[in-house]
């Protein structure tokens, strides 16, 4: 049965999905990476129309799932500083804290805006020169160029009072994670075109900071716990648990 969202292009779902099930000879068991993906799947349904004898498996690609606890109380502590703005997309206002979320510290009066781009966060550093504006910014290899871009913007007009909160992970970690574990039932994986590009890229030797602290228009990049080092290992060491807490909660 296809779902009523499809049926403007029935026929050639009718057709993809035959052409699925002429192609499959034994069972697989595919994880998606990209959380966009997840979403869609549970939209229109997908898993309902492919043959038995293919799983789909939900991975670690939502990163409000791999924010860590302590970066979402930092977050917080800042945005109770009377002379800071803190900025955030919207689906970080409900991740809790440790004792709080973003949302009940702005119910007690902190400076939360949500946005829905960093570059609206530099408008509004350049509006309140006398606020020191915080970007949260996290995600993984394919939002951190955005981030980048408006880091660059702020730069650009010698803004002082910008900067970026990040948590931001890379891919390659979690998939090494899965693929190394012996109990792992995962045979492949799907993953969105650009982020292919990205893990292409990172695999292949481009070298990218996975370092967590402040980026600021002033181009500095202040490390908040340790150095470079260990905030990139502790980051991969979070990102390698929850790929394979992920695979084994699917697996059985």
């Amino acid at each position: 049965m296809i779902p009523f969202a499809l049926t403007e292009n029935r026929e050639q779902v009718e057709a993809l999905i035959h052409s699925i099930r002429k192609i499959v000879t034994r069972p697989w068991a595919l994880m998606e990476i990209c959380g966009g993906q997840t979403h869609a799947i549970v939209r229109y349904r997908l898993e309902e129309m492919l043959p038995q004898e293919v799983k789909l498996l939900h991975g670690p690609g939502c990163p409000v799932c791999v924010t860590p606890t302590e970066r979402i109380d930092q977050a917080i502590e800042l945005a109770k500083r009377p002379d800071v703005i803190l900025a955030s997309f919207g689906d970080m206002i409900r991740v809790p804290g440790t004792h709080e979320d973003l949302q009940h510290a702005k119910a007690c009066g902190a400076n939360v805006q949500i946005l829905y781009t960093p570059l609206d966060a530099v408008d509004l550093a350049e509006t309140n020169p006398c606020k020191q504006v915080i970007f949260f910014a996290i995600g993984f290899e394919t939002t951190a160029p955005v981030y980048l871009i408006a880091l660059k913007e702020a730069i650009r007009r010698k803004l002082r009072n910008f900067f970026l909160l990040t948590s931001l992970f890379t891919v390659p970690p979690a998939i090494e994670a899965i693929l190394s574990d012996p109990n792992s039932c995962v045979n492949g994986f799907l993953t969105a075109g650009r982020k292919v590009l990205v893990v292409r890229c990172a695999v292949g030797g481009t070298g990218f900071c996975k370092g967590s602290g402040f980026g600021n228009s002033e181009g500095a990049f202040c490390q908040t716990h340790g150095d470079c080092g260990e905030t990139a290992q502790r980051h991969t060491d979070i990102e390698r648990r929850q790929a394979t807490a992920n695979n084994r909660r699917v697996c059985g």
